[in-house]
């Protein structure tokens, strides 16, 4: 390890800092961090904001962080309120809250609990969403894709209170699909399940296609 990244930073309370090259990255409290930001590992307890890009190996959040650019790195787990403007690039991705980002999210597994929005595409091997309130996202593609709806509140305090379980997207396509309360244009598959909730104007299946009994599918079309 050279000397540039071998220094840790810690903010504890409030303070602000620029940013820069770390080994780790320890915030609790309140801290801002102007600037892009590279470490190995980054956790927060409390609210983070950064003026820039984050690359971190590994990423524990508790709490609320604001990135003004995108977040890079192979272990991320979120908890509470997340916001990347320019995207969300990693290896394991867990969310548990609200995830807002104006770009994409690509990992090789995703797990999402919670709520928020993607503008871009959400784009991984495994995803698996449990909808405690509105989630969106432009495209939704993946290998297998699991969309189920939670009835717990234990993540009410991160998500609009009057916030409706529901998933929204243009597109979602895979092979093994399963989906409840789910709003799409178009759904693209090879072993297709609709379940409750949901309401999509396509569905174009390879290999099989069940559809709950309460979930409204337009046009059904085998390829």
């Amino acid at each position: 390890m050279n000397a540039e990244t071998s220094r840790d930073l810690k903010i504890t309370g409030n303070g602000s800092t620029s940013g820069g090259r770390f080994r780790h990255v320890t915030i609790t409290g309140e801290g801002d961090i102007h600037g892009a930001l590279h470490c190995e590992q980054f956790k927060c307890t409390g609210r983070a904001s950064i003026q820039g890009s984050v690359e971190s190996t590994i990423c524990k959040v508790n709490g609320e962080v604001r990135v003004e650019g995108s977040w890079r790195g192979k272990e991320l787990h979120f908890l509470g309120q997340f916001y990347a403007k320019s995207g969300i690039q990693g290896d394991r991705l867990k969310f548990r809250g609200d995830i807002q980002t104006g770009g994409s999210c690509e990992a090789e597994t995703i797990s999402w609990k919670g709520g928020g929005r993607i503008k871009g595409m959400l784009n991984a091997e495994e995803i698996r969403i449990s909808l405690y309130g509105p989630c969106q996202a432009k495209e939704i593609g993946g290998s297998r894709i699991d969309v189920r709806k939670n009835t717990l509140s234990a993540l009410k305090d991160w998500l609009h209170p009057s916030g409706k379980p529901e998933l929204q997207a243009d597109l979602i396509e895979g092979d093994e699909l399963y989906l409840e309360y789910t709003q799409a244009k178009i759904v693209r598959g090879s072993r297709v399940t609709i379940g409750n909730g949901c309401s999509i104007n396509t569905v174009e299946y390879k290999e099989s296609l069940k559809v709950h009994a309460q979930a409204v599918v337009e046009v059904r079309r085998k390829v």
